[in-house]
């Protein structure tokens, strides 16, 4: 990202004016869940399961910055990341 010196400094009269880098405002919630299942002394199954964005939150992107296009202006068309994945595991230790 490219920032010139109007951007560094301060407008006159306006005290929120500094630099500051763009904001996502994405966020991702991850669970991971285990379990031992011992068969014998030795031998167990260990049962895992992770959710990956558990709440399904959709993290939206930039809304359309052309102004010579009004019907894209300001509207948010694409979705940053990616669903709810869920991921199953068994393993046997022997």
């Amino acid at each position: 990202m490219v920032w010139d010196v109007q951007h560094v400094l301060p407008h006159p009269g306006c005290e929120h004016r500094f630099l500051r880098p763009p904001r996502t405002g994405s966020w991702h919630v991850r669970l991971s869940l285990g379990k031992k299942f011992f068969v014998t002394e030795k031998q167990y199954l260990d049962f895992r399961a992770d959710f990956f964005n558990i709440f399904n939150h959709a993290n939206f992107g930039p809304p359309g910055p052309t102004v010579s296009s009004p019907e894209s202006f300001g509207v948010i068309t694409t979705q940053i990341g990616t669903p709810r994945v869920i991921q199953l595991g068994l393993k046997y230790y022997f």
